[in-house]
């Protein structure tokens, strides 16, 4: 009876982790053999009144590493709402990073998914600039 308790508590731990690497099924971008995918997520899973982040995957497809650097800018109209310090990540090739643990994800300072579904704020990455790199070093496969 433990071993069975044991298995179902590990098996939820293990879905949420994993569940939290999925969803990424929309494309923002496909640019130099980079792909550009991204998704709303509320910041605490089980609480659907806490705020909407903004969780970006960068794929790199390409034979070398590349450095890729942007800024988010979220916007309501004609008035910018919101942007993010600037990013640089560099992706080592044939891999992918996302989340929060490489820093690709960004607070949107609302709670309504909608809002981002009717367009009513929208983001995008500017300036976007992507580099082959010699800089990355592949440390461990992450997900690919």
């Amino acid at each position: 009876m433990k071993r069975l308790i044991l298995l179902f508590v590990l098996t939820v731990i293990f879905g949420v982790a994993l569940k939290a690497q999925w969803g990424y099924r929309t494309e923002y971008k496909t640019l130099d053999g980079v792909i550009i995918l991204y998704k709303y997520a509320h910041e605490k899973m089980f609480d659907k009144t806490s705020p909407i982040n903004l969780r970006i995957k960068i794929k790199n497809t390409n034979d070398y590493p590349v450095e890729v650097s942007f800024r988010i800018m979220m916007e309501s109209g004609f008035t910018d709402i919101k942007q993010s310090e600037m990013v640089d990540i560099c992706i080592p090739k044939k891999l992918a990073r996302s989340g929060k643990l490489h820093g690709l994800n960004f607070e949107t300072g609302v709670n309504d998914v909608s809002l981002f579904e009717q367009n009513e704020i929208e983001w995008y990455m500017e300036p976007l600039s992507i580099e082959k790199s010699d800089k990355c070093i592949q440390l461990q496969s992450d997900d690919e």
